[in-house]
């Protein structure tokens, strides 16, 4: 069965190098009809009949490069559903955390968002006790944070607008809170958004949220119900986060992607991404730049 072998370069580096792709073909033992420039210095792709037998040395090679590194089966599989986990993987920064900074509690919700996204805390009662210490701020607070504490992570809004040209259904799904993911499915222009309702009375946050829990095993509910939706298997959805409440999601998508994963998501995804942007999955898809809506 053919493999294939992506290389993807930190965009503003440009690290894929007429010389490192060479000494790539030297190692893989392959010619340039096995090669296809996605988008010259900064993705390439090898279509390999045999399968590489030393991935060791082309790990060796780009170790110290800004270089992203995914192999897998061919073909690759018509992607159908893309679903997104929401904070530090759509925008920078996670979103509970910015409220705890401007409620003045920063680093008692962060040290424990640190370990729930580690997956060293069970995500729904991180959650709760999260949210808890929220509780008699004023809700004014979020609007705060989402028109001046977030941003969009590059390659965002190329990635989703370029998929749903291609057809391809788009959801947010976040253990966030639906007071962002609406605005930010909106932003960036996914078809749906799922998330966590946090609870406000009186204009203040009660430090409660409503259930259910949108968390872990309700993010691959979801992954399967957009494929019933699509008349689609898992094999045909792409998925991408970055923390351990991801995990499931992940491993059931057909095409998962580590974006900056935490150790415990990397070991779960296919494909992980650390130098790239969110145009990244693009190219894992096969697609060159000439395909991408430029945002």
């Amino acid at each position: 069965m053919a493999q294939i072998l992506t290389l993807i370069s930190c965009p503003f580096d440009k690290a894929l190098s007429d010389t490192v792709i060479s000494q790539c073909k030297s190692i893989l033992g392959c010619g340039d009809h096995a090669l296809k420039w996605l988008n010259p210095g900064i993705a390439a792709q090898f279509t390999l009949q045999e399968g590489i037998s030393d991935l060791a040395r082309i790990d060796a090679l780009l170790a110290d490069l800004p270089i992203d590194i995914c192999y897998r089966q061919a073909p690759l599989p018509d992607i159908k559903v893309f679903i997104a986990d929401m904070d530090s993987t759509i925008i920078e920064q996670e979103c509970l955390d910015e409220i705890a900074v401007l409620a003045g509690i920063g680093p008692q919700i962060i040290a424990i968002t640190e370990r729930a996204m580690a997956g060293e805390l069970n995500f729904e009662a991180a959650l709760k006790e999260r949210v808890a210490l929220l509780s008699g701020h004023d809700a004014s607070i979020l609007e705060q944070v989402m028109n001046d504490r977030l941003n969009l992570t590059k390659g965002a809004r190329t990635l989703v607008q370029s998929l749903k040209a291609r057809g391809v259904l788009t959801a947010l799904v976040s253990g966030g809170f639906t007071f962002f993911t609406h605005r930010i499915a909106q932003a960036v222009g996914f078809d749906d958004n799922q998330g966590n309702i946090l609870e406000i009375s009186q204009g203040l946050i009660t430090g409660k949220v409503l259930p259910p829990v949108f968390g872990r095993e309700a993010k691959s509910e979801a992954l399967l119900r957009y494929c019933h939706e699509m008349d689609c298997k898992p094999e045909n959805v792409m998925a991408i986060g970055d923390g351990a409440n991801d995990i499931d999601m992940i491993k059931t998508a057909g095409l998962g992607i580590g974006f900056r994963p935490k150790p415990a998501l990397a070991k779960a995804a296919q494909c992980t991404i650390r130098h790239g942007d969110l145009t990244a999955p693009l190219y894992l898809m096969g697609l060159s730049v000439e395909q991408f809506i430029a945002d």
